[in-house]
């Protein structure tokens, strides 16, 4: 699903990004505003939007968010929190959502009231502030899940309970985890009554051996407090989540707009700009004889267009980092973006969004060594992964990154052989990997010099 149309309630409330003419002046939801007498219908369609992202925590960063919310003429942003996901529209009209703190740490829970301009805090469960991670509310607002760690053995469960009143509902059966420097734990709702959870586990291994690593799969249902787990050999591929309201935002969007949407977009970098690691551009846009250049977008790959009019391409910051996946509709100048998962968001990373921005493409890893990662987007369900190799340490990336076409891709990174390689043979050499998605399957080439990818120049 783009960023940047999603309708959360059929018809009512539609997402939509920051304009590049003005930002909107932050506001304390006063609860002592009366009722105008306008009602939600009257105050319809209301745009919501993430606007103003921040990055934070230093092992496994967050990227979060203001959230701007537009009614009719008025526009506010929520004054006081910071989210991660748009708001779920309640029966009432209200939005809700999880709030973090200036941390990246959850905060509490937030109902917002677009017509009283009213904005209320609301608990969260015991320990959750400290020890609950991804939590996530369900489409209706009636549930929320999240992944729940022991605080002395670190062991993970998975956890959904109602809300707002917090009681429990369901727990997924209790792992260790395995050791990574990934975050490896992923939580959703598949509809309004399922929630589905992964995380790893550790299994029991012999006196001086590492424990084998197996992967929890477990879906719940918030309605009959069914719990389903299947415990696997390797990382489960999430199928996305698709619903018919997708179309009804983009149909919304597009009609909202003054520039139909039928006419040529063109596109180029421009403006070379000087980040903390490589020199980075920015995008201008033209239709219909207007030239934008989008704000706060710096990358270096020419964005892809999809068959809605929207741009997509991944967003690199001055401090030299990847910030996530950005998303722009030329026709309302309505820009938003979405977080990468921990291990993309790095300085050599060499994001790479397929051709039809259905994937994305990067070099991931940890200390033991870097890999070649597909995953799905936006779901970041992941598709397929390179085996692990060594590289050595160095502030200069040989990663290279490029979709050959929507269902192929190569990687290249630089391999350390280790100390003991013996001469002639070179003790650095070279990957070379072909990934092939439909068929799940790579091919691994080892070279002595490094291979030319076709790559949008950086450097």
């Amino acid at each position: 699903m783009r960023a940047t149309a999603a309708v959360i309630a059929a018809g009512a409330i539609v997402a939509a990004g920051c304009s590049a003419d003005s930002r909107p002046a932050a506001i304390v939801p006063n609860p002592e505003v009366p009722q105008t007498g306008t009602s939600h219908s009257s105050l319809q369609p209301t745009q919501l939007a993430l606007v103003d992202s921040t990055q934070l925590g230093d092992v496994f960063s967050l990227i979060v968010y203001r959230l701007q919310v537009k009614s009719g003429e008025r526009t506010d942003t929520l004054s006081g929190i910071r989210v991660m996901e748009l708001p779920v529209v309640g029966a009432d009209g209200n939005l809700n959502g999880i709030a973090y703190d200036q941390h990246g740490e959850l905060n509490s829970g937030y109902r917002y009231d677009p017509s009283a301009r009213k904005l209320s805090l609301l608990p969260l469960p015991p320990n959750s502030d400290l020890y609950a991670t991804h939590m996530t509310m369900s489409p209706d607002a009636r549930h929320i899940a999240y992944m729940l760690a022991d605080t002395a053995t670190y062991a993970a469960t998975g956890v959904v309970r109602s809300w707002p009143d917090t009681k429990l509902v369901a727990q997924t059966p209790t792992s260790t985890p395995f050791e990574s420097e990934m975050d490896n734990r992923r939580v959703r709702w598949l509809d309004a009554s399922r929630a589905e959870f992964v995380y790893t586990r550790a299994e029991p291994a012999p006196p001086l051996k590492r424990p084998r690593e197996t992967w929890i799969h477990a879906v719940v249902s918030a309605e009959t407090h069914e719990i389903k787990v299947d415990t696997v050999d390797t990382e489960p591929v999430l199928k996305p989540t698709v619903t018919a309201a997708i179309h009804t935002a983009t149909k919304v969007i597009s009609d909202s707009a003054q520039i139909s949407a039928d006419q040529g977009i063109s596109v180029r970098l421009v403006d070379t700009t000087e980040t903390e690691q490589y020199r980075a551009l920015k995008v201008e846009v033209k239709l219909a004889g207007r030239v934008d250049t989008i704000p706060g977008v710096l990358t270096f790959d020419t964005p892809v267009i999809t068959p809605d009019g929207l741009l997509h391409g991944p967003n690199y910051t001055m401090d030299g980092v990847y910030a996530g996946i950005y998303s722009y509709d030329p026709r309302t100048r309505a820009l938003s973006q979405i977080g990468l998962p921990a291990d993309a968001a790095r300085w050599d990373s060499e994001v790479k969004l397929s051709p039809d921005a259905a994937h994305i493409a990067y070099i991931g890893g940890d200390s033991a060594g870097a890999r070649g990662m597909v995953r799905s987007w936006p779901p970041a369900a992941i598709v397929l992964k390179t085996m692990q190799a060594p590289t050595p340490a160095s502030d200069y990336s040989f990663n290279q990154v490029w979709w050959v076409n929507r269902d192929s891709v190569e990687f290249s990174w630089r391999v350390d052989l280790g100390p003991k390689t013996k001469p002639p043979e070179p003790r650095f050499v070279f990957v070379a990997v072909y990934a092939s998605l439909p068929a799940t399957r790579f091919t691994v080439d080892t070279l002595e010099g490094q291979p030319r990818l076709r790559n949008d120049g950086k450097r």
